[in-house]
């Protein structure tokens, strides 16, 4: 399946964090927690093409890492891949390092549970240098899927 293909699947709403959705959506394009009503990616679309212009980040490096922690992560963590959330530059590296890096975070499954709303879901974070790298990992959260009340 590809990258298309699974942004279509997921829904287009936005949690109160900012961030999409991701479960996966219904024939209306979002899951079963969210509507029509609720805040979707498309009106951020203009917000975030503004941001692009001004960050040096190309979308095809942002691209190169997201492949990578999608090739990686189940293997690293020893647990299957749900989602890549984010990804980001890593700036926590101070001002002496001049060399950024990222950080990404994804969502791994824990616990695998029935019904599928109950499974165990674990927020990590992962880092690579700026040679796309890995250097390390932290889980960040753990929650169950069906979890309204997240903010992670």
């Amino acid at each position: 399946m590809s990258d298309a293909e699974t942004a279509d699947e997921q829904c287009q709403a936005l949690t109160s964090g900012g961030e999409r959705c991701t479960r996966p959506a219904q024939g209306d394009g979002f899951c079963y927690q969210h509507g029509p009503d609720d805040e979707t990616i498309d009106d951020h679309q203009s917000e975030d093409s503004d941001m692009a212009d001004n960050d040096s980040v190309s979308e095809t490096e942002i691209g190169t890492v997201r492949e990578k922690i999608r090739q990686v992560a189940a293997d690293l963590i020893g647990r299957p891949l749900v989602s890549v959330v984010s990804v980001d530059r890593d700036r926590s590296r101070g001002e002496d390092n001049n060399e950024e890096g990222w950080v990404a975070a994804v969502e791994i499954l824990e616990r695998k549970s029935v019904p599928d709303t109950q499974d165990i879901l674990g927020r990590y974070e992962i880092t690579l240098d700026a040679d796309h790298e890995i250097t390390g990992y932290r889980r960040t959260h753990r929650y169950r899927r069906d979890d309204m009340d997240q903010d992670v």
